[in-house]
């Protein structure tokens, strides 16, 4: 699906393994290149925060070469409900800052793709959209024409609702540094 898609950005919301149980594979090498098909993963550089990872791949098929951002979010407890919007609210704004704003689809993954799916993509069209019609129940039910079940419980939807409201109270309080564009704008507020 990277490849074909064209994308350079991954999100994954969920860890390998939760409660003792696998939730996912782990599609990037600890250290050398691994083959996956005919694709080859390379691990350039894996940056560990408190409450993500940053890993940087080289993608290579054949003789053509793609570098991959992996947004990795840890701190998203699987059979629990989460309760402090403060780490997703960082981890987005994080996100936003380091994403490849090609016209590339970002690829978006937790363990059933659909629940904190729905809470980040959700939370991310809000965002995007510059403040302007902050509308959370407009938001999902637009998700959920596309793929059922996106923000599937209701702590998930109530939950989406904190984080915006976090976004929105720290937005005045927090000033959010962009990488340098040279635009002389360097220290801007989201």
């Amino acid at each position: 699906m990277l490849w074909e898609t064209g994308s350079t950005n991954i999100v994954m919301l969920c860890g390998s393994v939760n409660a003792g149980k696998k939730r996912c594979d782990e599609f990037w090498p600890k250290k050398q290149t691994e083959y996956f098909g005919n694709l080859a993963v390379q691990m350039k550089e894996e940056i560990r925060h408190d409450e993500w990872i940053i890993r940087q791949f080289i993608v290579t098929m054949r003789d053509k070469v793609r570098h991959v951002t992996q947004h990795h979010f840890i701190k998203w407890p699987q059979l629990e409900q989460a309760e402090n919007s403060l780490p997703l609210v960082r981890f987005i704004k994080n996100y936003r800052l380091l994403r490849d704003r090609s016209t590339n689809p970002t690829i978006v993954m937790c363990s059933n793709g659909s629940g904190r799916c729905g809470v980040f993509i959700g939370l991310l069209r809000i965002l995007d959209n510059n403040g302007r019609d902050v509308d959370v129940f407009g938001t999902v039910a637009a998700l959920r024409k596309y793929r059922p079940y996106m923000v599937q419980t209701l702590s998930e939807y109530i939950y989406l609702h904190q984080c915006v409201l976090k976004f929105i109270n720290d937005v005045t309080t927090e000033p959010l540094r962009r990488a340098p564009t040279g635009d002389g704008l360097e220290e801007t507020v989201f």
